[in-house]
């Protein structure tokens, strides 16, 4: 389990996860996503103290909390990404994906939908290194079920433009 944010760090570098997202603990994130990724630091000394209430406390990374209510955080063992309202419970989470960019395809899908002007999408995209946003909107725009088939539809991208061999994890 993770005890300290040294450690945090260390299992960001070690899932091969942007260093960026460590920058969202200082807030430093685009305007857009401010109230999205939000600091996740009170949730973190929640975990330390009581880890039960979270999900798969022996390996998750917290990467933000939302409104106080919600984390987005990544299973080191299980390899997924994983969205967790804290008042469900520990058992309770929706999986966002196995890789990095399956799991951005639900945020950003959620940008788009809230019309977010396309220099502000851009920035965004920058700072998460999100690298499928003009194949997401059109999917979007063309597939009345995209809010069900974003993650198989990012895994198909990942897919056709990473080699066999590639970490899962950084894609």
């Amino acid at each position: 389990m993770i005890q300290n944010k040294r450690q945090l760090v260390d299992a960001i570098k070690a899932a091969g996860l942007p260093q960026n997202l460590l920058k969202i603990w200082d807030g430093d994130v685009p305007a857009q996503l401010r109230y999205t990724l939000q600091d996740p630091s009170s949730f973190f000394e929640a975990f330390l103290m009581h880890p039960e209430g979270f999900p798969s406390p022996d390996e998750l990374v917290i990467l933000w909390q939302t409104n106080g209510e919600s984390i987005v955080g990544y299973l080191s063992v299980t390899g997924i990404f994983i969205f967790n309202y804290l008042e469900d419970g520990p058992d309770d989470y929706d999986v966002l994906g196995s890789t990095y960019q399956q799991m951005l395809g639900d945020l950003f899908s959620k940008l788009i939908m809230r019309e977010v002007p396309d220099q502000e999408l851009a920035e965004c995209v920058d700072f998460l290194d999100f690298r499928y946003l003009p194949q997401l909107q059109g999917f979007m725009a063309h597939n009345p079920d995209w809010e069900t088939n974003t993650i198989p539809f990012i895994a198909g991208l990942e897919a056709s433009a990473s080699p066999p061999d590639s970490d899962s994890t950084s894609g």
